[in-house]
């Protein structure tokens, strides 16, 4: 027998992914499922009549889940909305290892919101899914404040 025929009949049956692919997929496959939760219940919390909600999986230098928040009745682009919510979650440190622990950053907060004092502090989880459902907290104590500034700035 030759020695590839010997590595093949030795390696039959073990499962092709490292160990940090199977921990990378289950990273991915839960911040899909935390991008679904801020879509389904900031549309629920807020209604999608008036509101953009954007939550999304995609390549920044490194897979990211990027959260968006603003009103439809911007004038020009989103950034002008007076409740315009960005916020950012890194899936990947800086030699492109899958992190352990997740934070989702706030990267823009609508001139509106801050003068209304709205603040934000960088929210810290074990995965992406509890680090949305911690976001969504924020989303639920401040909402009354996020409508006010909406309805105070915006006329329908």
């Amino acid at each position: 027998m030759k020695l590839k025929e010997l590595f093949e009949v030795e390696f039959k049956g073990i499962d092709d992914k490292l160990p940090e692919q199977q921990a990378g997929e289950q990273v991915i496959a839960s911040a899909q499922s935390a991008a679904e939760l801020f879509n389904n219940s900031l549309a629920t919390m807020f209604g999608s009549d008036h509101f953009v909600i954007n939550a999304r999986v995609t390549k920044i230098l490194g897979p990211v889940l990027v959260l968006e928040f603003y009103d439809k009745y911007a004038k020009v682009t989103k950034h002008n909305s007076p409740v315009n919510l960005n916020f950012i979650m890194g899936l990947t440190g800086d030699k492109g290892e899958f992190k352990k622990e997740f934070e989702i950053e706030m990267t823009t907060l609508g001139y509106q919101l801050k003068k209304a004092g709205l603040k934000f502090r960088k929210i810290k989880a074990r995965t992406p899914l509890d680090a949305v459902k911690k976001l969504d907290e924020w989303f639920k104590k401040n909402h009354d404040l996020i409508l006010k500034v909406f309805q105070d700035n915006v006329k329908l």
